[in-house]
């Protein structure tokens, strides 16, 4: 790949010299913990990481394997190494690998695999991938040494080149439509017209030709070489490097025809000029990793915001840096001790002079980048920790921290104190220094304002007007003097704009009315701005730009850009910039574009702790900034310019529901997910994760959100980390606005909008009530009735029992009875007949009692125990009395149900009929009975094969209607008479029950 390449890269710490700390690397600890083989960016934003186990997508917080990214579905790359991994200008990633070559466009989701052709069996192996700027072609390095182009749907371009070896290296030819390829081996070959040709041979391991270059160059690790003619000798242009053996190695490549490649240690730039010709060359040291006694390959990329990678294909460890110019330097400190800055100043002779803990310690003039050195102090025995210094004409003052004021003899280093005109009643604790324009010094301490007396060497405390009184109770942190001869200063109480001639006083903090309100009264530092504004460093509300008339006008906290809401040093910079010094780094605030740029460790600071009012300018515009780390010097000319916007990146989103705090999150993109997010009425959070397409200090990146409901009203705002925990809202349809901006303050290039809907729990609706309560009521009237039907069922099943027990039961044993009373008067010649009577009733009443049973029997509710009760029923009467019967059953399986009266009815019927046949039928020798299903209809045939004749009436002469009266019971009707054929025929036809 252009982007690659291989060598010698002993990795790291450049960092240990403090001027070079901006071009530092540092260890991104996600990508660390795995072994990275390929990286690549896409249009989006998103990182694309190659490993041994895949691919995976990194957003600068967390890697997600591509199966999470995709709607579920049969298609996926099978698991093994990625060799090859590209990301072309539309988005589509391409991924190469043991099993072959795959297309994924992560804004669908959708994979496929790219047919490779000519491949042989098992051979499909993809080795790396290429695509050239020219055409816009993939150039793949495949299966048996097979090179081919593909454009971007996948299809193959003609042509088909076939190498000794897999292919390593590939470079478009300067003026022509050719190829150079390098392959495994260190050999250079030409492919044009159709053609492979071999290249120079070289003696080293590896000679690469140098793109768009006419004559052709080729570069080694250690010299420049020239060719004339396409098969002409090499002759050497430039050598950067004398000894030493060569090592195989793939170059950096960036746009602006520079190279940068490593051999032993050893990092060479090369710059070759737009017109042509020779490079320039740069060598340096490379950085160097001390964790590792072997030397390791490594690999460096560069992606299109210049931010470089750097990784071992062999080991875990994965390195970023960003060139930046170097505008912060560190400025050493006597024998390179760490010291802590606390003022700073320019003294007469023009050396330079900042105090610290221990020694004052001076840099001598024109040498910015001198160490410092201790000042040798004089014969005056007074503590050195020097808060403020001012340098009025020859002369130098001090405001000290425990002893008040005085005056410094800069040649000496003596330190005399000024006497108190009237004794103060606590000690003094000076803290700053201000010359007005007519000339008057002014000191502010713990506690009160001062006015100082040079000749005298005399401090006295301000005592003109009813604002004297005020002022000597309140702690003066810093001073300013407006346009307009006002002084202002910087209190624990406030910020106060005083007319000293008066002694009139306006005051702005938190408990002032409008305009003159600030939302902190704890003010650390000051800044008058030429036009009379000031800019104001807070302990707690970070800075603010305050007009005299109009108040706050701009607010810059962690919200909009600081990195800590501590502003203790504001000094001007260039063109309206200001230049803030805080406890977590270096910000330059652009008011005029209302952006906050941040810098920390990362850009030269040796701590990010930064001092109160240890802040100098110089005449030529140079900032001087100390700190727990130190002096530093600021070149504001050379501060880079605004990085392009980043962009904003929605990488997944997660719902917490009721059940648990277990949420399930969704990590595929937003335009393959549903255009609004849906949040079930049980879900008790949302989570959105934020991302930027900044790599470089993913921490430092700010997120902020909006919640708008359906007529664009704001429910709340807030600014947080990248995860936004969104309580579930009142349901309804919302829009989330989310804004973003990275570590240096610059704000995301889009806007995100996230439609959202909460459903609505339904139990919560006015409706739901009005619902329920007549769900409620029409529950309590179906109980009801179903209570009433119950019991009425039972009231008709105890009725039936009665009726039946009392009409045939009943009857049976009056007639057993009788005959029992009749036996004991009959002859005994008439007894053996009576007795034979009177044992028929008997079993006809036990048999009666057993049908009434079952009739009620629960376990018999089934088709099969009414076909057994027929089949025993015919035995005991047609059959019995020598008849044929039959039994015929269709549609009607065993296992039935039927409920007990239906069951109960029809065989009432079946019973009646089969009665009146056995008694009247003449001639009869066969009793057919039939029972069938159609649809829902039940349909019972009772027929026998007897002689024609008139309709026979029942045996009681209510057979008929009493069958008939069964039938209604279910709905249906009874129909008997003669058959065409002969015979008679009882037919029953009534519904099923649901």
């Amino acid at each position: 790949m252009f982007s690659v390449f291989w060598g010698l890269l002993p990795l790291a710490l450049l960092s240990l010299c403090p001027a070079a700390r901006a071009q530092s690397w540092q260890r991104d600890a996600v990508l660390s913990q795995v072994l990275v083989k390929q990286l690549a960016r896409d249009s989006a934003g998103f990182m694309w990481v190659g490993t041994d186990e895949g691919l995976l997508r990194y957003d600068g917080y967390e890697l997600v394997p591509l199966r999470q990214l995709r709607p579920t579905g049969p298609d996926t790359i099978p698991p093994g190494p990625v060799q090859g991994l590209l990301a072309d200008a539309t988005g589509t990633i391409w991924v190469g690998g043991p099993a072959g070559l795959f297309r994924y466009v992560p804004a669908t989701g959708r994979l496929t695999r790219v047919p490779l052709p000519d491949v042989p069996q098992g051979r499909a192996e993809v080795y790396d991938l290429w695509q050239l700027p020219r055409t816009g072609h993939l150039w793949v390095s495949y299966g048996h040494s097979q090179l081919r182009g593909f454009d971007r749907n996948g299809r193959p371009q003609p042509g088909r080149w076939q190498l000794p070896r897999p292919v390593r290296w590939l470079a478009p030819e300067a003026h022509g439509p050719g190829l150079w390829v390098l392959t495994d081996g260190g050999r250079i070959f030409r492919l044009a017209e159709g053609r492979v040709t071999a290249g120079p041979t070289w003696p080293g391991r590896f000679l690469l030709p140098v793109p768009d270059t006419h004559p052709q160059q080729f570069v080694s690790t250690q010299a420049l070489y020239e060719q004339a003619t396409p098969c002409g000798p090499l002759r050497e242009r430039q050598r950067w490097q004398r000894t030493g053996p060569e090592e195989g190695f793939q170059p950096l490549q960036l746009p602006n025809g520079t190279w940068e490649l490593v051999n032993r240690g050893r990092l060479i730039t090369l710059r070759w000029p737009a017109a042509g010709g020779s490079p320039a060359v740069a060598v340096g040291p490379a950085p160097q990793d001390g964790s590792s006694d072997t030397p390791l390959k490594y690999t460096m990329q560069a992606t299109f915001d210049s931010l470089r990678w750097m990784y071992s294909r062999g080991q875990r460890g994965c390195y970023k840096r960003l060139p930046m110019p170097r505008f912060i330097t560190p400025l050493a400190g006597p024998a390179g001790e760490v010291y802590s800055t606390r003022s700073i100043v320019r003294l007469p002779d023009g050396r330079l002079l900042a105090s610290s803990y221990s020694p004052l310690l001076t840099q001598p003039a024109g040498q910015p980048a001198a160490p410092l050195r201790p000042l040798p102090l004089g014969s005056a025995k007074v503590p050195r920790i020097l808060y403020g210094l001012l340098v009025a004409g020859p002369r130098v003052f001090f405001a000290e921290e425990n002893h008040g004021f005085g005056e410094l003899n800069p040649a000496t280093g003596a330190l005399t104190p000024f006497a108190y005109v009237q004794p103060p009643p606590t000690a003094i604790g000076a803290q700053v220094l201000l010359r007005d324009r007519r000339g008057q010094l002014w000191g502010g301490a713990h506690p009160g304002l001062f006015v100082l007396d040079p000749a005298r060497r005399q401090a006295r405390p301000y005592a003109t007007g009813p604002a004297a009184a005020e002022l000597a109770r309140r702690d003066i942190r810093g001073l300013g003097e407006d346009p307009q001869g006002r002084l202002w200063l910087a209190t624990d109480q406030g910020l106060c704009c005083l007319t000293p001639a008066t002694g009139q006083l306006r005051r702005y903090g938190p408990g002032q009315p409008a305009p003159y309100r600030l939302p902190s009264a704890n003010i650390l530092c000051l800044y008058i701005t030429p036009d009379g504004r000031v800019w104001a460093g807070t302990r707690d509300q970070g800075l603010l730009l305050v007009d005299p008339a109009a108040g706050v006008v701009q607010h810059y906290t962690t919200g909009t850009g600081l990195l800590s809401p501590t502003v203790v040093s504001v000094l001007p910079g260039r063109a309206g910039e200001v230049w803030a010094g805080t406890y977590a780094g270096l910000a330059r605030v652009q008011p005029a574009r209302r952006r906050t740029s941040v810098y920390t460790t990362a850009d030269g600071l040796r701590n990010a702790e930064l001092n109160r009012q240890a802040a100098w300018r110089d005449s030529d515009g140079t900032l001087y900034f100390g700190g727990v780390g130190g002096l530093h010097r600021v070149e504001p000319a050379r501060a880079p310019a605004d990085p392009p916007a980043p962009r904003l990146l929605l990488t997944g989103t997660t719902r917490y529901l009721n059940a648990g705090p277990q949420g399930s999150t969704d990590y595929r993109p937003a335009p393959a997910r549903d255009s609004v997010l849906t949040l079930p009425a049980h879900t008790q959070f949302a989570a959105y994760h934020l991302a930027l397409s900044d790599y470089l200090n993913p921490e430092g990146a700010r997120f902020r959100y909006q919640l708008l409901d359906a007529a664009g009203r704001v429910q709340w705002r807030t600014t947080t980390p990248r995860t936004l925990l969104l309580p579930v809202p009142q349901p309804g349809r919302y829009t989330l606005l989310v804004e973003g901006e990275n570590s240096r303050g610059v704000r995301t290039a889009n806007v995100l909008r996230l439609p959202l809907l909460v459903q609505a729990v339904w139990w919560r609706h006015p409706a739901a009530w009005v619902l329920a309560a007549a769900l409620l009521a029409g529950g309590a009237y179906w109980l009801h009735r179903r209570r009433l039907a119950r019991a009425l069922r039972e009231a008709q099943l105890r009725t039936g029992i009665a009726a039946d027990l009392h009409d045939e039961v009943g009857t049976l044993l009056t007639r057993v009875s009788v005959q029992a009373e009749l036996l004991r008067g009959l002859p005994a010649d008439m007894q053996e007949k009576a007795l034979d009577n009177l044992l028929r009733n008997s079993r006809a009443a036990a048999s009666t009692m057993r049908d009434v049973v079952w009739g009620i029997d629960a376990r018999a509710d089934s088709a099969g125990s009414l076909f057994d009760r027929m089949r025993e029923y015919l035995d005991h009467t047609a059959a019995a009395a020598g008849w044929q019967t039959e039994l015929i059953t269709t549609g009607w399986p065993d296992t039935t149900p039927l409920p007990p009266a239906v069951r109960q009815s029809v065989y009432r019927v079946f019973k009646e009929a089969v009665t009146n046949a056995v008694r009247h039928a003449h001639g009869a020798t066969l009793l057919r009975v039939q029972m069938s299903r159609r649809a829902n209809q039940l349909v019972l045939s009772i027929a026998d094969d007897g002689q024609p004749q008139a309709p026979r009436p029942a045996s009681t002469g209510m057979g008929l209607l009493n069958m008939a009266q069964r039938a209604a019971l279910l709905g249906g009707h009874v129909v008997a008479g003669p058959q065409p054929n002969g015979g008679f025929e009882v037919r029953l036809e009534a519904p099923l029950p649901a």
